[in-house]
């Protein structure tokens, strides 16, 4: 399983944390649990978040991350995560989230950079 943090910069990483933290301003909770989650994306080296090969899900999309004390799954199409936390959004789930948007940034952009990029040349 790769590390999924090897797909996306730090750059993107901040714009979806910048996006996600305009659609929960005024909860301060999750707020806290989104600023924990964007710090692992962009600070910790001892995390790894990887998809889990459908074969093993059944079709549905999940993620393993590897922590410090344990591993859990994120089901995404659940909106669930397998740690203890029982608020809805745990940091796990936020990490996913901002990750994915991170992601999805940043392949908007290269196609948009590589669109530029042919109109140039012709």
């Amino acid at each position: 399983m790769e590390d999924l943090l090897n797909k996306v910069t730090v750059h993107y990483l901040k714009k979806a944390y910048h996006n996600e933290l305009k659609n929960v301003f005024g909860h301060l909770a999750v707020t806290q649990r989104l600023e924990r989650a964007y710090d692992i994306l962009v600070r910790s080296s001892e995390y790894v978040i990887s998809i889990i090969p459908l074969e093993e899900t059944g079709g549905s999309l999940q993620f393993s991350i590897k922590g410090l004390n344990d591993t859990y799954v994120v089901i995404q199409s659940q909106q669930s995560c397998s740690c203890p936390d029982q608020e809805k959004l745990c940091k796990h789930r936020l990490m996913i989230k901002l990750l994915l948007e991170g992601i999805k940034l940043q392949t908007q952009d290269r196609r948009a950079m590589e669109h530029l990029l042919e109109k140039a040349s012709i």
